[in-house]
């Protein structure tokens, strides 16, 4: 009877020794494959860690690099006019962009969940006005500098004209730090952007001299997008290339619909109606616009607040 006390004590006594040892062995394990991964020089990735002190001293270099150019001769400065500090920010995200003539220095976050810090190099093109960069993790290579009235903009190459239809729409230029899609110079968002951005010659006929209202006079079908897995409504607008549009333009909804304000991308354009894709199950009759009637109330209450913030200094 005293052995069988003896032995309940040492058998949960060995048990937990062994579960001790499964835990020591599965940590370590973990460690050991945490340690043996591939380092990079020009990449680094934390859950909102602070960057490495290898990306501080590339920073340190980039803004050296940036401080001589704006402190050069003008031909110089006017050669590496974009060198300087860029950034944007929405709910999707964020990016702060540092480019200096031969390297740059990046900090990005695609969805707020997790920071990448990323250095390379950048490679100047004068003549096609191009701007690349050697493997950003999530954001386009090639940009072009946009001028804007005092502003500068850096637009990836294969958005420029969802560039012109944010315009369009109002959502550039921006009036405040907190907001955009688009890389700016750091304090541009206080310049004034007077008349129309300096896009590519071929881009320009995307900008509107002014809004196009338009409505739906018939959904002659529906498609199966099997990338999203719903039904597209294709849509038949009643304004067309006579008021200034032009495929792949987009109008979004005048009122909100069910889950948001939906958009018309078109992708036919005749010369007094349009077509375009849906992804919602439009009317006839419903009104859509380059410039809805929501964000033009959104752009007035920024507008106000910041005048307020100014009367108040």
């Amino acid at each position: 009877m005293k052995a069988k006390r003896l032995l309940l004590p040492l058998l949960c006594l060995s048990l937990f020794a062994t579960g001790l040892g499964i835990v020591g062995y599965n940590f370590s394990k973990e460690k050991k494959e945490k340690d043996e991964e591939p380092a990079t020089d020009d990449f680094f990735m934390s859950r909102l860690e602070p960057p490495s002190p290898l990306f501080k001293e590339r920073l340190q270099k980039v803004e050296r690099e940036i401080a001589i150019v704006k402190n050069s001769h003008e031909a110089q400065a006017n050669l590496h006019f974009w060198a300087g500090r860029y950034e944007f920010s929405h709910d999707h995200g964020f990016a702060e962009l540092s480019l200096a003539p031969r390297e740059y220095t990046l900090r990005e976050s695609p969805a707020h969940f997790e920071v990448y810090y990323r250095h390379g190099q950048v490679w100047w093109d004068k003549d096609t006005n191009t701007i690349t960069l050697d493997g950003t993790h999530h954001y386009p290579l090639e940009y072009k500098p946009v001028r804007w009235g005092e502003r500068l903009y850096l637009i990836p190459t294969p958005r420029i004209i969802e560039f012109c239809y944010d315009i369009n729409q109002g959502s550039e230029p921006r009036n405040d730090r907190g907001w955009g899609r688009y890389l700016l110079r750091q304090g541009d968002w206080e310049k004034e952007a007077k008349g129309q951005p300096e896009v590519p010659e071929e881009f320009k006929k995307y900008l509107l001299d002014e809004p196009v209202d338009a409505k739906i006079v018939s959904i002659p079908r529906t498609e199966y997008d099997s990338k999203w897995g719903e039904n597209i409504s294709v849509v038949v607008l009643d304004k067309g290339a006579k008021d200034g549009l032009q495929p792949g333009m987009r109008l979004s909804a005048e009122e909100r619909e069910g889950s948001g304000y939906h958009t018309v991308t078109l992708t036919t354009v005749e010369e007094t109606q349009s077509e375009g894709k849906l992804y919602f199950t439009g009317r006839p009759g419903q009104q859509f616009s380059t410039y809805p009637k929501w964000m033009r109330e959104i752009n007035e209450w920024t507008r106000r607040k910041k005048d307020r913030a100014q009367d108040t200094k």
